[in-house]
């Protein structure tokens, strides 16, 4: 399984009667899981669990999952499936009983424009390697990671067309 913890902040634009709003993530009980199967589809999934305590003291929780298929063909289309994919977080906000009180599309603009850029880079960079402080270690452990992916995106979406071009 391929899970990390979660740390930080989860910020909203309006949450019940605050505009903006901003609660610590709960990282005792908060997960990401990268790439996991989904036993009943065979799709890949990115699953977030985020748990967070507002500042009257009840419990949330937030539930998103990108769904990471090929559903389209071609060069064009095929990376503009996998930027889709990548970017598309479906999500529940429930209450500390399980209370659905709303569902939400997020669509993040991870590639609209040099910001949103800047701010993947900052995302990247703010991955924690745990249980060394060797920095070749830890850029080991950032090259599996982005190695994994590569292989993922290839071996899903095969963007360049790699293996259709194989295989005749």
């Amino acid at each position: 399984m391929h899970e990390a913890a979660l740390s930080g902040n989860i910020h909203f634009g309006q949450f019940e009667d605050l505009a903006p709003a901003t609660f610590p993530i709960d990282a005792a009980s908060s997960r990401f899981r990268y790439l996991i199967i989904n036993r009943a589809t065979g799709e890949a999934q990115m699953q977030y669990h985020i748990e967070f305590t507002t500042n009257d003291r009840r419990r949330f929780k937030f539930d998103g999952v990108k769904y990471m298929q090929k559903d389209a063909s071609g060069l064009v289309k095929s990376i503009q499936d996998l930027l889709a994919d990548y970017t598309t977080l479906y999500c529940h906000l429930t209450d500390e009983n399980g209370n659905e009180l709303g569902i939400g599309y997020l669509k993040f603009r991870t590639f609209e424009d040099l910001a949103a850029t800047a701010s993947l880079a900052a995302f990247l960079a703010s991955f924690r390697i745990t249980g060394t402080s060797d920095p070749l270690i830890q850029l080991q452990a950032r090259l599996r990671f982005l190695a994994f992916t590569a292989q993922f995106v290839q071996r899903e979406y095969d963007p360049l067309g790699f293996v259709a071009a194989v295989g005749r």
